[in-house]
């Protein structure tokens, strides 16, 4: 019973487990069928969409041939036009040919015509010649009662005249007129018509032959008044018009003789150098170092010396143009040093204390190549002190540089290789990095100048770009502040501005620039009109101070340096040294004090070559270790590939104004080059006929005076 139970337990689970297998097939074949339901739906949507679809490009392919039964359509209709185009041009070609055949007929009967009237001219003068020379038929008093002109009746208050020419009888108005006769020597009455005859016969008759527009009916003989008053009103309204015109253009001409045009937009860098940079610190004077120079003068152990010391370094740290005036204070304050330091050459003692070009830079790159920064920077005179320029013509190093004169013009740059003695360095390359890359170090702090209050100025780096054969700006310029990581990024767009010959052919008051060997200066041998400028100034203190300051060397050296006791003329005269007198006193906005008290610089004019380098600043902060280690990173480039070049040229050429000139008066009067030589020729051949007829008229009396003896 226990078994049965056991085995009735087993088939149960047994019976259980296939149920369940049973009921688990069942939901899957469920889910199988929902999954298949799905699939049906979706491949029903699906084939809705691809009839729907299938139905579009029906639609499409029918609308598609249509299109094309209408393109065939079109072509065979094109090509029947393009067959008649072809048919009408051969028709014009002809049409042409025969044009010009005509046209040359045309020219052939005009010639003819020419000739024709020209013949009939000269056969009116032979007829008319003929008549004159012909012998006059002397008519008899009694046969004829009447006047031959004006057919009045002749009487006694009225009385009969012949004409020695014609030999009709005139009355006395109608033959007042006296004429000599080839057959006389002296002038005898004719009549009216005989001495417009005799008239045209020995004076030649310019206005007939005028090509001057109007002038034949101004003097045509059968006008009438109002006529030739009309004309002549014309012909004075073209006069004035054209006069009018021509003032026009010769007042632009005078006005704007010159104009400037872009003639490359894409100049290749490596045509000009890479612009000069200057790199000036704000700390002119190392303290240590100027204590002891000066200790060879004064005794800086008694406190009112040092005092005053003191003061006079800081006065020397500010002589700068364009703030000599803020030495003011410092000098007053130094006293009787000034005296004693009167001994000082300033210029010895700027050089010893300013400081090295090891102290400046840390690193330097340029074109990515590692250099020694004392390679690249040289030491330079500027009217902000003794600063540091990277390839620069009037750095201390290139005072030999005498063969750079004509440096006007970017195309009379010599490349390096071929100009060892004043290399100047290129680039072909723009971007960043690809330039100049500067890396600066930090002014020991405790070596400053120090006054009263705290310190002088911010410490830091003034970079300047500018021309390579200029002198720096002072006052102009990026500062870059003395801090780790900071980066100065000053991006270059160069320009180039170049002028033709005939500019030198143009007064200097109207191109308004110099070329190249026009001008020389003291201070440089190259001119500009920036270091024209810096002249003028050290001119003007030369007069008034009979001095230069310390920072500038005359090329002739013949002007002293000022010294202690003499700076104080030149902060005295430093508004005399900002401001420049415009260059016509006529321009309104100044006062005639303040005209007085201007710099009159009038002869710096700009160079008629000149390279202009156009800068964008900006800072960053610079992440990378050299970076970090330095205090000021300056990166250098180019903007673009290329740079733009400028031509200055003449407005109007003298071919130009005559041109216009001529075309004015062509258009108003018909007037032309040929007509000079016309009026030269009827003016020659006039006096050859007065010459000719005079001697016909008086060859009897010829031959009385210079064959006297002739018999």
């Amino acid at each position: 019973m226990a078994e049965a139970l056991k085995k009735m337990d087993e088939k149960h689970e047994s019976l259980t487990r296939e149920r369940a297998a049973t009921l688990e097939a069942l939901y899957k074949e469920k889910e199988q069928l929902k999954i298949n339901t799905e699939m049906t739906g979706c491949l029903d949507g699906k084939l809705k969409m691809e009839k729907e679809r299938k139905e579009s490009l029906e639609k499409t392919l029918n609308e598609e041939k249509d299109k094309s039964v209408k393109m065939k359509e079109e072509n065979a209709q094109l090509k029947i036009i393009a067959s008649k185009y072809v048919e009408l041009q051969e028709e014009n070609h002809k049409l042409k040919e025969q044009c010009k055949e005509q046209e040359k007929a045309l020219e052939e009967l005009g010639a003819q015509f020419g000739l024709s009237k020209l013949e009939m001219s000269n056969f009116k003068e032979e007829v008319s010649l003929k008549n004159i020379k012909s012998e006059p038929q002397w008519v008899d008093d009694k046969e004829v009662t009447h006047c031959s002109s004006c057919s009045k009746e002749f009487n006694l208050t009225r009385r009969k005249h012949h004409c020695r020419n014609c030999g009709d009888i005139f009355c006395a108005a109608c033959s007042d007129n006296a004429m000599a006769l080839p057959s006389t020597t002296k002038a005898v009455r004719v009549c009216d018509n005989c001495y417009h005859l005799l008239l045209e016969q020995y004076t030649v008759i310019v206005p007939k032959y005028c090509t001057l527009h109007g002038i034949q009916y101004v003097v045509k003989e059968n006008s009438t008044f109002i006529e030739r008053a009309v004309w002549f009103a014309i012909i004075l309204t073209s006069f004035v018009c054209a006069s009018l015109l021509v003032n026009t253009m010769w007042a632009r001409f005078r006005m704007s003789p010159t104009m400037t045009a872009v003639k490359d937009t894409h100049l290749p860098l490596y045509s000009l150098p890479f612009p000069a940079v200057s790199v000036c610190s704000t700390d002119k004077i190392k303290r240590e170092e100027a204590y002891a120079y000066l200790s060879k003068f004064v005794n800086l152990t008694d406190d009112k010396i040092h005092e005053g010391v003191d003061h006079f370094l800081n006065a020397m740290a500010l002589f700068q143009h364009p703030m000599y005036s803020r030495m003011i204070p410092f000098l007053e304050k130094s006293g009787k040093v000034l005296g004693d330091l009167a001994a000082v050459n300033l210029t010895d003692f700027m050089f010893q204390v300013t400081p090295t070009c090891d102290e400046i830079f840390n690193r330097c790159f340029w074109i990515g190549k590692s250099y020694n920064c004392c390679q690249l920077f040289r030491q330079q005179r500027t009217e902000e002190g003794f600063c540091y320029s990277f390839n620069s013509l009037t750095s201390r190093h290139d005072d030999y540089c005498r063969a750079v004169g004509n440096l006007g013009s970017y195309s009379e740059f010599r490349p390096p290789s071929e100009a060892n003695d004043c290399p100047l360095r290129r680039n072909t390359a723009a971007g960043s990095s690809s330039g100049l890359e500067v890396f600066l170090k930090s002014f020991n702090i405790s070596n400053r100048i120090v006054n009263a209050n705290n310190t002088i100025g911010i410490p830091g780096y003034r970079v300047q770009i500018f021309y390579v054969a200029e002198y720096p700006e002072a006052g102009m310029g990026s500062l870059v502040e003395s801090e780790k990581g900071v980066k100065l990024v000053i991006t270059i767009k160069p320009s180039v501005t170049i002028s033709t010959e005939a500019i030198r052919h143009l007064d200097i008051n109207d191109r308004f620039c110099y070329f190249p060997d026009e001008q020389s200066l003291s201070i440089s041998y190259s001119y500009s009109q920036k270091s024209c400028l810096i002249e003028c100034r050290l001119n003007h203190l030369k007069k008034v101070c009979r001095c230069r300051p310390y920072y500038f060397n005359l090329l002739e050296n013949t002007v002293p340096v000022c010294d202690a006791t003499q700076i104080g003329c030149i902060a005295e005269h430093n508004s005399e040294l900002v401001f420049f007198s415009p260059p016509s006193v006529e321009i309104r906005g100044f006062n005639d004090s303040d005209l007085r008290s201007l710099l009159n610089c009038s002869q710096c004019l700009p160079t008629c070559h000149e390279s202009v380098y156009d800068t964008d600043t900006s800072f960053s902060h610079d992440t990378l270790p050299l970076a970090q280690e330095s205090y000021g990173v300056l990166d250098i480039f180019y903007r673009n590939e290329g740079a733009v070049k400028y031509q200055r040229d003449v407005t109007f050429g003298w071919v130009d104004l005559l041109v216009s000139f001529g075309g004015i008066a062509g258009l108003f009067l018909g007037f032309s080059l040929l007509s000079i030589v016309e009026f030269v020729y009827w003016s020659i051949k006039l006096t050859l006929h007065q010459l000719s007829n005079y001697i016909k008229l008086h060859s009897t009396m010829l031959r009385r005076i210079f064959l006297p003896f002739k018999k």
